[in-house]
């Protein structure tokens, strides 16, 4: 067992313009679509508001903050889920907390400069929530910070050797030239 990082290549705008739209059809999609993993993170904590209530909240814009803030965090990731692509997570999944700091280590050794696991995984959600004192671990890197990352990535990678760590980082070079192609941001969920 350990934890997961789910990635998502969307459009964040349109992830934005999704929170206070009221989208009445959207929440009933996502409601529907989602009963099973609703159920799963109401199991985590039956405080208020529910899952599926969160998931209302996130799309009226209407969240209060309370003792179960996590629970929009998990609205947010299915609205990612709804809204872009998801991700490969092969060498982001079945881990530890130390993997950060290890694919960090080994990007450093190989001359990167950016913070991968602060920019990528820690950097907070796109949109404003409660504050989340625990899981999910939301990050976000914007349309525009995608580029750069890419060329930093794509450059230390070029000498590395065959590690695990690299081909975490390898996987995390994929989701780059993704968004790129597509002109989108990445948002990742860590829990």
């Amino acid at each position: 067992m350990g934890y997961s990082v789910r990635a998502y290549a969307v459009d964040l705008q349109r992830l934005r313009a999704l929170v206070g739209s009221a989208d009445e059809a959207l929440i009933a999609t996502l409601v529907s679509e989602h009963g099973h993993t609703l159920a799963e993170v109401d199991r985590l904590d039956a405080g208020a508001p529910s899952a599926a209530e969160a998931v209302a909240a996130l799309v009226r814009g209407r969240m209060e903050d309370g003792e179960s803030n996590f629970k929009y965090g998990y609205a947010l990731e299915l609205a990612c889920r709804q809204l872009g692509q998801e991700l490969s997570n092969q060498h982001w999944s079945r881990m530890h907390g130390e993997w950060f700091d290890a694919v960090e280590d080994a990007f450093t050794e190989l001359g990167g400069k950016t913070k991968v696991s602060n920019d990528v995984f820690w950097s907070g959600p796109p949109v404003e929530l409660p504050f989340i004192d625990d899981f999910p671990a939301i990050g976000t890197v914007p349309a525009e910070g995608v580029k750069p990352l890419l060329a930093e990535l794509d450059g230390v990678l070029a000498k590395a050797r065959s590690t695990q760590e690299n081909a975490a980082l390898r996987e995390l070079l994929a989701w780059l030239r993704i968004a790129e192609r597509d002109a989108l941001g990445i948002v990742t969920f860590y829990y």
